[in-house]
């Protein structure tokens, strides 16, 4: 059998390759083709090339219409019940173009409810965009399976997905994040098969996108297989030492995000540092910035200027930066094995974590380090519709504020109190911590990834076995996976 692997960017690579889903498909026989905008970079070759591997290229390129079509399907076709994240997120567009928000507003009473429109929508992009430029891969390799990172909220995934469906082939989605059935709007290719990481996801796959619950499979999270591994005696101070650290300090570790949707990762780092040097933290501490991989990649929409950063490093005692190193240019946000060890570590050995909105709430959880949301806007007072606020709003993240096992500190005061109060007491609010753990990641028990392997092995294998029958009703294959009548 043949398996096709989508890496559109470096988190797809972190989940499918650099964990046990890889190992697991390859170990069990399968034929594995990459297809990645990066395939000719050698240190991409190198690591994932030998016997049964190949390395193709994946196109990225989409055009304007495109563009334009996915951003109506994105909004306008979402599930009723998705808008409150899909609303938030598209606040600035409202605000700046209200006749046009009106008129989405309208177009959304009618396609979110109304299954036939969406599914017109979807055979029209299918269409337009049939992603017949890998005709000639699938051709060549006869594939048994697909497997993309998203339904297609990446066009180069959308286009796969849709090529396959063409040739008749199955289609499985590693569900890449908990937030992408509920911020990425309407999936623009319905796969066969959809993998997730919990049943909170499960229910969004079924409620908001018509899922039905024999296809949306329950694994844990294979990245997070890393916090299963054992650890070393003494590796705490053998850790700090490394990042220049000092053992007798606690660790304050504030994780950015990009600034597409918090544009005050700086204040924070500078408050935190002030707040150090005046004391105000009631015991000796240090302060890691964590920098988001999205911002490092330049030229895109989440990049941001580390140099404050570095100002503030070089300004205030006790203050260090740590920067993931991107191994690519054309495959962003890729990042090392190790760096998914690094960031394991990191999280294991901080006394507190904060962040604005960030997974690192779940990573820091696992290993029960206590969390600090932030919940104010720096030194920034913006309209309260784009306050990192409303971030605690969204579908996903408000699952995890609802456990108790993450505080948000709404003022600079507040987030000193909260520090201090975990500093004091790590144990306060362990249990919830626990219940975040239990559902979000299923299992951590450093098997996941085996999971998804054995999963899609067996997905590939039915699809050699069955062929068509394997597949989903035909009348759902440019629309909702459910031939219900659910509107």
């Amino acid at each position: 059998m043949t398996i096709f692997f989508s890496i559109t960017h470096g988190f797809q690579a972190r989940d499918l390759l650099r964990t046990d889903v890889f190992k697991t498909v390859r170990g069990g026989g399968a034929t594995i083709v990459i297809l990645t905008p990066n395939h000719n970079d050698e240190y991409f070759r190198r690591e994932f090339s030998g016997p049964g591997v190949f390395i193709e290229p994946l196109v990225m390129q989409t055009g304007r219409l495109e563009d334009a079509m996915a951003a109506f399907r994105r909004y306008v076709l979402a599930n009723l019940r998705l808008n409150r994240t899909i609303h938030a997120l598209n606040e600035r567009f409202h605000r700046s173009r209200r006749p046009r928000y009106v008129a989405v507003r309208a177009l959304n009473a009618i396609f979110g409810r109304v299954r036939f429109a969406r599914r017109a929508w979807m055979r029209l992009e299918a269409l337009l965009f049939p992603g017949r430029h890998y005709d000639p891969l699938f051709a060549r390799y006869a594939p048994s399976l697909v497997v993309t990172g998203t339904p297609g909220s990446i066009a180069a995934d959308a286009h796969l997905l849709r090529a396959a469906r063409r040739f008749r082939v199955r289609t499985a989605c590693v569900v890449l994040s908990w937030d992408n059935l509920t911020s990425k709007g309407h999936m623009a290719a319905v796969p066969d098969e959809l993998i997730v990481w919990n049943d909170i996801m499960k229910r969004e796959a079924i409620e908001f996108h018509d899922y039905p619950a024999s296809r949306v499979h329950v694994t844990g999270v294979s990245h997070f297989d890393v916090y299963a591994w054992p650890v070393e005696p003494g590796s705490r101070d053998q850790f700090f030492r490394q990042l220049g650290l000092d053992p007798s300090r606690k660790l304050i570790t504030f994780g950015t995000v990009t600034p597409w949707l918090f544009p005050y990762n700086g204040d924070i780092a500078e408050i935190l540092a002030r707040a150090a040097v005046e004391g105000r933290f009631r015991c000796a501490v240090q302060i890691l910035v964590r920098v988001h991989p999205q911002v490092v990649s330049a030229g895109t929409a989440h990049t941001e200027n580390l140099e404050r950063f570095r100002e503030i490093a070089r300004k205030y005692p006790h203050v260090h930066l740590d920067v993931p190193a991107m191994k690519s240019a054309s495959l962003m946000w890729d990042v090392s094995e190790r760096d998914m060890r690094h960031l394991a570590s990191l999280m294991r050995f901080s006394d507190v974590t904060l962040n604005a909105g960030s997974t690192l709430t779940i990573d820091s959880a696992i290993v029960d380090t206590p969390i600090v949301n932030i919940g104010f806007d720096g030194y920034g007072r913006p309209d309260p519709a784009d306050s990192v606020l409303r971030v605690y709003g969204f579908t996903h993240y408000a699952n995890l504020v609802r456990t108790g096992g993450v505080r948000v500190a709404t003022s600079e005061t507040e987030l000193i109190e909260r520090i201090n109060a975990y500093l004091e007491n790590p144990a306060l609010d362990r249990e919830s911590r626990a219940q975040l753990v239990s559902e979000q990641c299923f299992r951590v028990d450093g098997k996941s990834g085996e999971r998804v392997g054995a999963a899609l092995l067996g997905m590939a294998g039915a699809g050699v076995a069955n062929g068509r029958d394997s597949r989903m009703p035909a009348q759902a294959e440019t629309g909702s996976a459910v031939a219900a009548t659910r509107g």
